[in-house]
């Protein structure tokens, strides 16, 4: 009798398994999916159109803006020393 609960307990603990396994192969290939969508060129082109400059990490917005009213810090040395 003990030996007969322990199979049917061990069964059910392994259908629990393959159906978490099944559900984290459906995540998996979902992930994939998303992930090669995002990275196509027309969709990265895209993102980059639409995310603002000081997002990007571009030198623009407030930098851009202390340097020209003079901020020492901001300024960039030219190769021949001079500041620009």
């Amino acid at each position: 009798m003990r030996v007969s609960y322990e199979s049917r307990r061990l069964f059910a603990e392994l259908d629990k398994a393959q159906s978490e396994e099944r559900a984290l192969d459906n995540d998996s290939e979902r992930l994939k999916t998303e992930l090669r969508s995002q990275a196509t060129p027309l969709r990265v082109e895209r993102t980059a159109r639409e995310q603002p400059r000081d997002a990007r990490g571009d030198a623009g917005g407030d930098a851009v803006r202390r340097a020209a009213r003079g901020g020492r810090r901001y300024r960039r040395r030219r190769h021949d020393g001079a500041t620009q």
